[in-house]
């Protein structure tokens, strides 16, 4: 049982399992591997790390309260979800946008990948592929870009290098957790719909807002 697990641990490691879980709370996504904005070096995360040698008793205490936590070896991901589906972060029509089209991106890229599972693209190609889907009526303000962005960043989906999200050749590193935050019919109806719109005899389809 978890408890009898948890009861072994030191002072020290029963302060890092409290600290582990709010932040599975905070972040819905825990990362292997970051990216070190300033070098670009990857980083091993201690509480990753932590969560792989106790992850038992994590998913044992939070089972308890009706979340499932996974733990994804090959990428690098652990996700906390709620089994209800309760306790949601609701997106809004941009954040979910940037969402969609990141892992998009993300996908059309990964063939390249090697040993890395970051991708990394442009602010700039990011809101050309929103145009070219057709997601994109206007100019998107920079206050638009900036919050969306952050809001993704702080669940840690992506991360930036170099200047503020509002200018177009700022870096984003597409993390793979983005591969278990939108489900593989959703990229498929951006597909879908991609098609549709490159036709000249076919509407722009509607979206949907929603994640």
């Amino acid at each position: 049982m978890w408890y009898d697990d948890y009861q072994k641990l030191g002072d020290r490691d029963k302060e890092q399992f409290t600290r582990l879980v709010n932040l599975l709370f905070a972040r819905t996504f825990l990362l292997r591997e970051r990216v070190e904005p300033k070098d670009k070096s990857i980083v091993i995360d201690r509480d990753y790390r932590y969560l792989e040698h106790n992850f038992s008793l994590v998913q044992g205490y939070l089972a308890l309260a009706g979340w499932e936590l996974t733990l994804d070896p090959y990428l690098g991901v652990a996700a906390l979800s709620n089994r209800s589906g309760t306790n949601r972060y609701r997106l809004n029509k941009f954040e979910t946008y940037f969402l969609l089209v990141l892992r998009l991106i993300y996908l059309e890229e990964s063939e390249k990948l090697t040993l890395r599972k970051d991708v990394i693209t442009s602010v700039r190609n990011l809101l050309e592929k929103m145009s070219l889907l057709n997601l994109l009526e206007r100019k998107l303000p920079d206050k638009s870009i900036n919050e969306g962005l952050s809001t993704l960043k702080e669940f840690n989906l992506i991360d930036r290098v170099g200047d503020e999200w509002k200018h177009p050749e700022t870096k984003i590193i597409i993390y793979p957790s983005v591969l278990l935050a939108v489900t593989a019919e959703q990229i498929q109806y951006l597909y879908e719909r991609q098609q549709e719109w490159d036709n000249p005899q076919e509407g722009a389809a509607e979206f949907n807002e929603t994640t």
